[in-house]
C-alpha cells in the first residue's frame, strides 16, 4: 500500500534501507491503483511503526483531509527538525534524504524550505536567520533512521 497505491506516483526512494521498502522494478503495473495526486505531506502521515514516527495512525477522511495532511505534518516535522544554532546545522528526518525528489529537485534546501512552513513561529525564526546569513550557509545533515520501533500503534 504505502509504496504502490498512495506513494505510486510520487518520486522513488533513494538511499533506501529498512525501515523503507521500495516499490517493485520488474512492473509498473501498480501505477493503475496509485492515487491521482502528489502531495509531499503524505511522507509525514504514512507510518512504518518506527519510534521517529508517533505511537498512532491517523485515519484520513475526504472532508478533512487538507487539514489532516497540514496536522501531521505539522506534529511530525515540530518533533523531527533538530536545530543546532550555534554550530549552524539544520538536522532533517531521514524521510526528507529517502524522498527527497518529493520536496523539489533534491536538494537539502528545497526540502527544508518545504518543512519550515510547519515549524512552530520561533523555529521558523531561527531557520529563516541561519539562511540570511549570506557569509556562512546552514549545514543540512540527515537524522539515521531509528531500528527501534513502537510496541502498538493506535488509530487516531
Amino acid at each position: 500500500l504505502d509504496c504502490c497505491v498512495i506513494r505510486g506516483k510520487m518520486s522513488r526512494g533513494s538511499n533506501m534501507k529498512a525501515p523503507f521498502i521500495e516499490a517493485p522494478k520488474a512492473s509498473g503495473g501498480y501505477r493503475l491503483y496509485a492515487l491521482g495526486f502528489v502531495d509531499a505531506r503524505v511522507n509525514f502521515v504514512l507510518n512504518n511503526g518506527n519510534l521517529t514516527n508517533p505511537p498512532s495512525v491517523p485515519v484520513l477522511t475526504p472532508e478533512h483531509l487538507e487539514d489532516q495532511l497540514a496536522a501531521a505534518s505539522a506534529h511530525y516535522l515540530q518533533r523531527q527538525i533538530i536545530l543546532d544554532a550555534p554550530r549552524r546545522t539544520i538536522f532533517l528526518p531521514k524521510i526528507c534524504d529517502v524522498y527527497r525528489k518529493d520536496f523539489g529537485p533534491g536538494e537539502p534546501f528545497d526540502c527544508v524550505q518545504f518543512c519550515v512552513q510547519y515549524l512552530d513561529e520561533d523555529t521558523q525564526t531561527v531557520v529563516i536567520d541561519m539562511f540570511n546569513d549570506d557569509l556562512n550557509s546552514p549545514v543540512i545533515k540527515y537524522q539515521a533512521p531509528s531500528e527501534l520501533t513502537h510496541s502498538n500503534l493506535k488509530l487516531q
